[in-house]
């Protein structure tokens, strides 16, 4: 009976053996043996995707909150999420994980949006295809020099006096050691001349034929291509008229300055009719034209007399950028109203039109910067706001004038210029009225960072807050 268990169990062996032989031997001969087993691939499995890390909550609470917009919150709150404004108002609910500051006896209002800027870290124009963000030097000196007195962003253009929309030009943020999130939109505005005499005329109705006939041609081919026509050409696009095209389409603003101004004798004297390319109600009245031959508002530069055509300029859905500190002296000869008045920015604002301010033309032009003359405006931003409210304004329209305004007239009011839902975390934290002489900018808020404080910089850190 052993004997005979022993050998079963060896028989059973061997069957093992042969048949895994067999199978070794088919998998070497391919088919020969049967059909070999199919092996099911594994799936590699997914990666977990990694939670999203929330941005960070920050709340400014308990201040006198300056919308932009001429509305005014006390005890309100600003509530920013990451680099976004995600609340605004006098009722905010405040997450539990938001980080809280108590801005008590302070008020916060959008950062100073300055429509001409030089030396302030990045190029005037750029050539080809550099880009603007390529040329800015994010160490430059006189960044935090800005920010401490409110300016977070400027537009940067190359001057033009052309009879075509031309020049280049880029909106900037003030953010020291850093190239990221900086440029908000370039191109932002082009320019152009008036007058334009008979023939400047003709050459720019013949552009901008041009122009219609290129976009009829753009339209057709998208329709021939959105329907399958695999033999639809492309229009060959003329480079000379892509400022004209963008104009036109509203991607960028046009601004209209004048080329020549008149001249009068008075005392005995030859003086010009105002500050430099100062527009008097003739070249207005033209740059209104232009306008209207584009299908597109236009933004007038230094309009010394906008004052007397305001309504015409709000119909047109034009803008102004006043100097009101600069004169213009009315020619004695004239018997309608003309030259400059102080009262131009409320005229201006009663009748519906946007208006943006900058400091008087120096040796090296409006606007601000620090070099010559210019290096005064640097520090003092709110003085030409002041002055039209000295002129009539009303201080909350005032403030616009170098926030939302200016913002509306580069076509970047849909991000910067207001402190509104959805719009970029730009913000100025202050120790009295955003507007007053004595007010001095506690902390300056760019992109939901903060980019300066006034007691880590040298500036006026010895100057107590007046709270």
């Amino acid at each position: 009976m052993r004997y005979t268990t022993l050998l079963t169990a060896l028989c059973a062996t061997s069957l093992v053996v042969a048949d895994l032989s067999a199978q070794r031997r088919r998998g070497r001969r391919g088919d020969r043996g049967g059909p070999p087993t199919a092996q099911v691939p594994t799936k590699p499995e997914k990666k977990k995707a990694a939670p999203k890390k929330p941005k960070p909550l920050v709340a400014y609470t308990n201040a006198t909150v300056h919308v932009g917009d001429t509305t005014v919150y006390r005890r309100a709150t600003v509530l920013l999420e990451g680099d976004k404004i995600s609340e605004v108002g006098p009722q905010v609910e405040i997450p539990k994980r938001a980080k809280t500051i108590d801005c008590k006896g302070q008020h916060i209002c959008p950062g100073f949006f300055i429509l001409k800027g030089v030396n302030v870290g990045a190029p005037r124009s750029v050539r080809g295809e550099e880009k603007y963000g390529d040329g800015i030097n994010p160490f430059h000196p006189m960044m935090k020099r800005a920010l401490a007195v409110g300016i977070t962003s400027y537009l940067t253009m190359s001057a033009t006096s052309g009879k075509a929309p031309t020049g280049s030009s880029a909106v900037i943020k003030l953010v020291p050691g850093s190239i990221e999130g900086i440029v908000v939109k370039s191109p932002a505005i082009h320019a152009m001349s008036v007058p334009l005499g008979p023939e400047g005329w003709r050459k720019l109705k013949a552009s901008v034929e041009k122009a219609k006939k290129y976009k009829k041609e753009l339209a057709d081919y998208e329709k021939k291509k959105a329907a399958g026509d695999k033999a639809a050409k492309k229009p060959k696009e003329d480079k000379s008229l892509a400022a004209l095209l963008s104009v036109m389409d509203g991607k960028t603003r046009l601004q209209i300055n004048s080329s020549s101004t008149p001249m009068f004798r008075s005392g005995g004297r030859m003086r010009f009719g105002g500050s430099a390319m100062s527009m008097r109600v003739p070249h207005i009245r033209e740059a209104l034209q232009v306008g209207k031959l584009f299908g597109a508002p236009v933004v007038l530069d230094n309009p010394s007399e906008a004052w007397i055509v305001a309504d015409e300029i709000a119909a047109a859905k034009g803008a102004c950028v006043l100097l009101p500190r600069s004169q213009v002296a009315p020619d004695p000869k004239v018997s309608e109203p003309n030259g400059s008045t102080i009262h131009a920015c409320a005229i201006l604002s009663e009748a519906g039109v946007p208006v943006a301010v900058l400091p008087g033309g120096g040796m090296f032009g409006s606007g601000i910067g620090n070099g010559g003359i210019l290096g005064q405006d640097l520090n003092t931003p709110t003085l030409d706001p002041c002055f039209a409210i000295r002129g009539g304004m009303d201080a909350k329209e005032a403030l616009s004038t170098i926030t939302l305004y200016p913002a509306m007239l580069a076509g970047v009011d849909d991000r910067i210029g207001s402190l509104e839902v959805g719009k970029d975390a730009d913000l100025l934290i202050l120790d009295g009225d955003p507007l007053h002489y004595k007010t001095f900018v506690q902390t300056a808020v760019v992109n939901g960072k903060v980019v300066y404080e006034k007691a880590k910089e040298p500036f006026y850190r010895h100057v107590r807050p007046r709270n």
